[in-house]
């Protein structure tokens, strides 16, 4: 994302962001239509101050290693990684 995301910031030019609204909705399956992808685009290339959180999955002291059948597993607390996906999108 943070590659898209300096694509965007690079080009600010309209045919380029077209073209690579083009190349994803190519690449990807999402609901959303080219329109409101491309306006997106304009709004995030319009704006320099745009926040982006990185994390990851299961996050830090949501998990253990343990052992099952004689091999090494990890033992995730899902629902602790859903209120850290919960407050990550949408809380920040």
């Amino acid at each position: 994302m943070l590659a898209v995301y300096e694509k965007i910031m690079d080009s600010r030019d309209v045919k380029t962001l077209s073209g690579f609204i083009d190349y994803a909705m190519g690449n990807i399956e999402t609901n959303m239509r080219p329109e409101k992808m491309f306006l997106f685009a304009v709004i995030i290339s319009n704006n320099n101050a745009l926040c982006i959180n990185q994390g990851r999955v299961p996050a830090d002291d949501t998990w253990k290693y343990a052992s099952k059948d004689g091999k090494s597993v990890l033992v995730i607390d899902f629902e602790k990684n859903k209120e850290y996906l919960y407050s990550g999108l949408y809380m920040d």
